[in-house]
C-alpha cells in the first residue's frame, strides 16, 4: 500500500525534499531526484509537466497493481475476522491508482483521494463479505475454500 502512496504524494514530498522513489527506477527513466526536489522549481511554484514522469509512475502503478493481485491471492488464507481488512486496503488502494490512471498519473496538479462514498461503499461491500462469511461459519462450522473465494471475487 506504501507504494500507492508514494505514487499519490511525489509533488507533496518533493516540496519537503523528499523522494520515496527507488533510486534504480528513477535512473531507468533517465529522472534525477534532483529534477523532482528542484528548488527553484519549488521557490517558483512551478509547474512540473507531468508527462515527463508519466511513464515512471505508470511503472510503479504496475509494480503496485501486481503486489495488490498476490494480496487477492491470499486472501482466502487469513484468518477470517481479518479478511475484511486486507480486502478494503487492497480495494480501496486499487481504487487510488484507477484515479491515478485515469488522469494520466498527473499526481502534479491536486491530490488524488477516493471521496468519502467511494470509501463508505468499499466499507459497506467488506461489512457484507463478512457477515456473508460468518454465517457461512456458523451454518456449516467450518469455511470451504471454494465458499471463500466465491464470496471474496
Amino acid at each position: 500500500f506504501q507504494l500507492t502512496n508514494i505514487i499519490r504524494d511525489v509533488k507533496e514530498d518533493a516540496t519537503m525534499g523528499r523522494v520515496y522513489l527507488p533510486l534504480e527506477d528513477l535512473a531507468r527513466f533517465e529522472i534525477s531526484p534532483q529534477e523532482l526536489v528542484s528548488q527553484k522549481q519549488i521557490q517558483n511554484n512551478a509547474r512540473i509537466d507531468p508527462a515527463r514522469f508519466r511513464p515512471l509512475l505508470e511503472f510503479e502503478a504496475g509494480r503496485a497493481r501486481s503486489y495488490y493481485t498476490a494480496a487477492e491471492a491470499l486472501l482466502p488464507l487469513i484468518h477470517a475476522d481479518s479478511r475484511p481488512c486486507l480486502w478494503a486496503l487492497v480495494e480501496i488502494y486499487s481504487r487510488l491508482l484507477d484515479k491515478i490512471a485515469a488522469r494520466g498519473y498527473d499526481v502534479f496538479s491536486s491530490k488524488v483521494r477516493l471521496s468519502t462514498a467511494e470509501k463508505l461503499s468499499v466499507l459497506s461491500q467488506g461489512f457484507v463479505k463478512t457477515w456473508s462469511l460468518k454465517a457461512a461459519v456458523l451454518k456449516t462450522g467450518f469455511m470451504k475454500t471454494r465458499f471463500a473465494k466465491a464470496v471474496w471475487k
